[in-house]
């Protein structure tokens, strides 16, 4: 039976990170990675496959079963080598526990290293281009997301916590004094494209989403006048609006957590008429619920296991 790219997936999210990391960095897709994560679930194990090239090459092809008969195999194999070879780097162990002992002692958060900023920006403007500075984000609110990614914990940021590049905010920059004097900045994390929630998720989600805000369903909204001729703008404070897309954005982050669901997901919940956080109760047909003579029946709100609130049967008031 074929295994489809969703279990795939979600096989290679249950490994080791570090070997995530190595793995996607060595350009292997997501088959390889699938047949190397079901035997090696870890860094360290996977790292013992081969202490030279030859003998790499060689368990790439019996134990994983890549085929060096054609381009496509022989790439895959490439890529089992390359990864193999960072995995086994003398200093990678003594340099990854330093730090995480380092930050854990100090209970400082660990910066997001160059190289991997640099791979993720080159990712993103591959696809859509170059960006500007505003609309890159900065090393913090990049190393804040990063390690909530890395954790499985996404969290809605207010707006005013997230800053561009050109905002040059520093907040969270933290840095040590070694023994030798040397004042360090350092943090070792890694971004994830096998992640499950992360899945479906592109740019024009939020481009979505954004316009749902700014558009005339939230902060353009235009209400009859009492002749019902005109329209007028009720003019919503800002703050407001503000909070209810913090709100709908802060309900998707926790249906994200407690049931699995994608960002892409929800944040096409949050488009529709009633959006993830209300949802309108009606009467069932056939059946009195003393909201006959009502036309906005009440609002009752319940979680569900589809992961957003849904409505429930409830009495009216008289």
């Amino acid at each position: 039976m074929a295994v489809s790219d969703e279990d795939k997936r979600a096989a290679v999210a249950l490994a080791d990170s570090d070997l995530q990391f190595i793995l996607q960095e060595a350009g292997a897709s997501l088959d390889t990675q699938f047949k190397v994560v079901q035997a090696h679930s870890s860094r360290r194990r996977f790292q013992a496959i081969a202490d030279t090239q030859a003998e790499a090459r060689l368990a790439a092809e019996k134990d994983i079963g890549l085929d060096k008969s054609t381009i496509e195999g022989r790439a895959q194999i490439a890529a089992i080598v390359v990864a193999r070879e960072a995995a086994a780097a003398r200093d990678y162990d003594q340099k990854e526990h330093e730090l995480r002992a380092e930050a854990r002692i100090l209970g400082q958060k660990r910066i997001l290293q160059a190289q991997e900023r640099q791979s993720m920006l080159r990712a993103v403007t591959s696809v859509h281009g170059k960006l500007n500075e505003s609309e890159t984000p900065s090393n913090e609110y990049l190393s804040a997301k990063t390690e909530q990614c890395e954790s499985n914990e996404p969290l809605a940021a207010a707006l005013d916590m997230i800053s561009s590049r050109k905002d040059q905010q520093v907040e969270a920059i933290q840095s040590t004094v070694d023994p030798t004097g040397l004042v360090k900045v350092t943090k070792t994390l890694a971004k994830y494209k096998a992640k499950p929630f992360l899945q479906g998720l592109k740019l024009e989600s939020f481009t979505k989403f954004v316009d749902f805000i700014q558009g005339d369903k939230v902060a353009n909204l235009r209400l009859p006048s009492s002749t019902g001729k005109e329209q007028f703008p009720p003019r919503p404070p800002w703050a407001i609006v503000l909070a209810f897309e913090y709100k709908l954005r802060t309900e998707a982050m926790r249906m994200v957590v407690k049931h699995g669901k994608t960002i892409a997901e929800l944040l096409k919940i949050c488009l529709r008429p009633e959006p993830l956080c209300f949802r309108r109760v009606k009467g069932r047909k056939g059946k009195n619920t003393g909201s006959s003579s009502r036309k906005h029946p009440r609002l009752f709100i319940r979680e569900s296991a589809e992961g957003f609130e849904a409505p429930f049967e409830a009495p009216f008031k008289s």
